[in-house]
């Protein structure tokens, strides 16, 4: 897996949880080495294929994270639902 510094994982969960907010070509451009990389796969997912192993097990492990966190949003909002 690619070690990645405390301001590169804040980044590359910038880009990635705010997948509509301008500017995420410019924030990847921060980026250097395999941080660089993750981030361009998710700025077009067609270079995923082209990447190392350790870049593609990052970014399974992001899209991970980001689908445990939308399902857990919705289930809280499900219960605050439920509870008014």
């Amino acid at each position: 897996m690619v070690e990645l510094t405390p301001h590169e994982s804040s980044v590359l969960t910038r880009i990635i949880v705010y997948s509509r907010v301008p500017g995420r070509e410019k924030a990847v451009e921060e980026l250097s080495g395999d941080a660089r990389k993750v981030g361009e796969v998710f700025l077009d997912p067609s270079k995923y294929s082209e990447m190392t192993d350790d870049v593609r097990e990052a970014v399974d492990h992001f899209r991970l994270w980001l689908e445990n966190n939308r399902r857990l949003r919705e289930k809280r909002l499900a219960r605050s639902r439920r509870a008014r």
